[in-house]
């Protein structure tokens, strides 16, 4: 008879990159054509961007596709059928506002609606627009966004603010859809009298 032996390999432990937080948005540059900045979720609302820089702009349009494929395909998170918006106007005659501004949240308008029922929901983005608005752009979304979570008791994220003069215009939307949304720009032009108002 044979001796019988056992043979010990040993393979050293491998070794795995840690796990990365959950990325929240994807930035393309549209100065740097191969550049991508990625925010990722450190802790309870409070995130860290990273920037990377990729050999060429297609390969970092490979790696955003090769993202979102596997976003698809392991996320939990439903992509919406239907987002409902609201866009409202108002001429404020250069009076501040009053406390409640449920009424006009609530409000149809002159708008059609294809189904009635959104219209008592919260809606998931908001764009308010005002003129003769002698409220600082800060003081205006601050109270906008604390009358709007009084309404929906939701806690919406500025998305975009733009003003000129007493003009201005604040988009606002559910914490839900912000890492949705990316390459935000505004601008205004100045068509008054001699094109300075």
């Amino acid at each position: 008879m044979g001796k019988r032996g056992f043979v010990f390999l040993y393979h050293p432990p491998l070794l795995l990159p840690p796990l990365l937080p959950p990325v929240r948005q994807l930035i393309k540059s549209q100065r740097v054509q191969n550049k991508l900045g990625i925010v990722f979720e450190k802790e309870k609302d409070k995130t860290q961007r990273k920037d990377f820089v990729f050999v060429s702009a297609r390969k970092r349009e490979a790696f955003c596709q090769l993202l979102q494929l596997m976003k698809n395909r392991h996320s939990s998170q439903d992509e919406p059928d239907m987002i409902s918006v609201f866009i409202g106007t108002w001429n404020m005659g250069s009076v501040p506002p009053s406390k409640s501004l449920s009424s006009w949240f609530a409000s149809k308008g002159l708008g059609k609606t294809l189904d009635e029922m959104t219209v008592s929901i919260p809606h998931d983005i908001y764009v308010f627009g005002t003129q003769e608005n002698s409220q600082g752009d800060k003081e205006w979304v601050d109270a906008t966004r604390s009358a709007l979570k009084d309404f929906t008791e939701i806690e919406y994220r500025l998305i975009a603010m733009q003003s000129l003069w007493n003009i201005k215009i604040a988009v606002l939307v559910k914490p839900e859809h912000e890492n949705r949304i990316s390459h935000v720009g505004t601008s205004s032009v100045k068509t008054g009298i001699a094109n300075t108002l």
